[in-house]
């Protein structure tokens, strides 16, 4: 008996440690504010007929099996899981291990301009910083002035925009500076001429 107990404290243990690890690769440095017309990939370990692929509807919220309707629209995708996993609980499983992960962003977008050679509106995904939104623009021209590129952000409180400089040059030079910074939503990325 005693063996048993340690075997499915074993099996719930793994199932956490991969829960949160798969979590960590699914949703890395960025963190994504679910919006309305995004896909968002549900899966509950060992119970296949709990998966699904639900959009979130025009007023935020997602329908979920059991779940009639739960509101996500703002919130992150481990605090939807955490939301998930407390309607689940008790109810319909005992311990659901529930991921959460974004399949398609349709909500979020940032903008590239100036001097790349692909500029226009792009899909914002988890992880998206300012060169790696160059490089989706097709990176810069030969024109382009490396050490001055903006990004303007609109402001939280009041009309127009923050303004971010970044050098890229120096992201380049030593990735380890976090000088590369997250986009958010409806950030303007817009690299100058020399």
């Amino acid at each position: 008996m005693k063996v048993k107990v340690k075997i499915v404290c074993l099996i719930v243990l793994f199932l956490l440690c991969s829960a949160e690890l798969w979590h960590v690769f699914s949703d890395t440095k960025g963190v994504y504010h679910v919006g309305i017309g995004d896909i968002l990939s549900i899966r509950v370990l060992g119970h296949k007929d709990f998966d699904a692929d639900v959009v979130v509807n025009p007023d935020g919220t997602i329908n979920y099996y059991f779940i009639d309707s739960l509101d996500v629209e703002g919130k992150t995708l481990k605090d939807i899981e955490k939301d998930i996993i407390s309607r689940l609980s008790g109810r319909y499983l005992r311990y659901p291990t529930v991921m959460v992960r974004l399949k398609n962003s349709v909500s979020q977008r940032f903008y590239v301009y100036g001097e790349v050679n692909s500029p226009g509106m792009f899909k914002l995904t988890p992880g998206i910083t300012v060169l790696k939104a160059i490089a989706m623009a097709g990176g810069y021209s030969p024109y382009a002035n490396t050490k001055r590129v903006k990004v303007l952000r609109l402001k939280k409180f009041g009309s127009g925009y923050d303004e971010i400089n970044v050098n890229l040059d120096r992201i380049i030079e030593d990735s380890g500076n976090n000088a590369d910074i997250l986009l958010q939503n409806e950030d303007i990325v817009v690299v100058l001429e020399k």
